[in-house]
């Protein structure tokens, strides 16, 4: 089947071991507890928000709130008490919503903001104490908003503050992503600029929104180390280039990651447990779906996916389990395929990439 939602593993040949077939997933994210495997994505099939787990070599997919435009834009966070945390776009009703998944396998469902105004990409992290902070695009009529919400004092619907404004139109294709440190610090990116885009950050308790400092980073992902460092992946506007950029005093490092003309979409970005970085993202210039690392010392890169005249790499996830184990999550459009790849250490994606280091 062409709408088939996939879970692939790749090693030495390709595996594919069905979620659920015809499903025409969309804007998918993964999210790892005690090791185990969970996915959310937009079923247009069911339709609704979907969500899926793997247990015992087993898929099993619920819906978990059904709508013909519920579940776009999912994104997905766990926290302490093993619960998975969704933040997710009813476009049919213009409500962005908020999804929660207890140990027992049993969803609270509750609304974020409900204003009768067009929403986008949100963001979703959890805190020290489990609450969750939310970040999104507002389409407000005269502007677009940067929104932010939280349940840390309160369940949702909150108030939710306005970060920021740009005039630019509704036409922001990118999340301002949102990460909290061991530290319960937030930090919010603001794309809005572009060429003059910045970091804000305050307390998880609420305060003064700080801004860290300048930085040019589109359609960029973040990722918080163990040592509360901040890193992200991103797209250099001026070359194309795919690169990876830390807060260094008042400035930025620029981290060349792969050279221009590849136009990293959908990036997304994670820390193991070593502090080596792992990116995922879309080549444009050839539709496929890439993998980058640090291990060795040196940026390394792969094709993980490009089917012939498919259009790979939509709405890349990526998640790392307590062994370092790589997962790789991604929507194929043109297929409507959700898939999801594994790397486990000391073994290649494919049998036609090969790397100095384990990869």
């Amino acid at each position: 089947s062409e709408q088939d939602i996939e879970y692939v593993f790749v090693d030495g040949g390709v595996v594919n071991d069905i979620v659920n077939a015809d499903a025409g997933g969309q804007y998918t994210d993964l999210a790892i507890l005690n090791d185990t495997m969970h996915m959310v994505y937009f079923s247009s099939a069911a339709p609704g928000l979907a969500h899926a787990i793997k247990v015992s070599d087993i898929w099993t997919e619920t819906i978990v709130d059904a709508g013909a435009s519920v579940g776009w834009y999912a994104q997905a966070a766990t926290d302490s008490q093993g619960r998975l945390h969704v933040v997710y776009y009813d476009n049919g009703n213009q409500v962005m919503k908020y999804a929660r998944r207890n140990a027992m396998g049993a969803w609270t469902i509750r609304n974020v903001d409900a204003s009768a105004l067009a929403k986008r990409f949100p963001s979703i992290a959890v805190d020290r104490e489990d609450r969750a902070h939310i970040s999104y695009w507002v389409d407000a009529v005269t502007q677009v908003e940067l929104r932010y919400s939280t349940n840390k004092f309160g369940a949702f619907p909150t108030t939710y503050e306005v970060m920021g404004t740009t005039s630019w139109g509704f036409n922001i294709l990118t999340r301002a992503p949102l990460g909290i440190d061991g530290n319960d610090v937030v930090y919010v990116q603001d794309p809005f600029g572009f060429f003059d885009s910045r970091l804000f950050s305050r307390p998880a308790a609420g305060g003064v929104w700080y801004v860290v400092s300048p930085l040019q980073c589109f359609d960029a992902s973040m990722a918080i180390d163990a040592a509360n460092g901040v890193h992200f992946v991103c797209r250099d506007p001026s070359t194309n280039s795919v690169v990876h950029r830390r807060p260094s005093g008042g400035s930025w490092t620029y981290d060349l990651v792969v050279s221009g003309g590849s136009n990293a979409f959908y990036s997304d970005i994670a820390i193991d447990s070593g502090g080596a970085v792992h990116i995922g993202f879309k080549r444009d210039d050839d539709n496929s779906l890439n993998y980058t690392t640090n291990m060795s010392g040196e940026w390394q890169n792969a094709t993980v996916y490009q089917a012939g005249g498919q259009n790979n790499g939509n709405y890349v996830a990526i998640a790392i389990d307590s062994t370092d184990t790589v997962h790789l999550g991604h929507y194929e459009s043109n297929g409507a395929d959700v898939r999801h790849f594994t790397r486990f250490q000391g073994r290649a994606l494919a049998t036609s990439v090969t790397l100095t280091e384990p990869f």
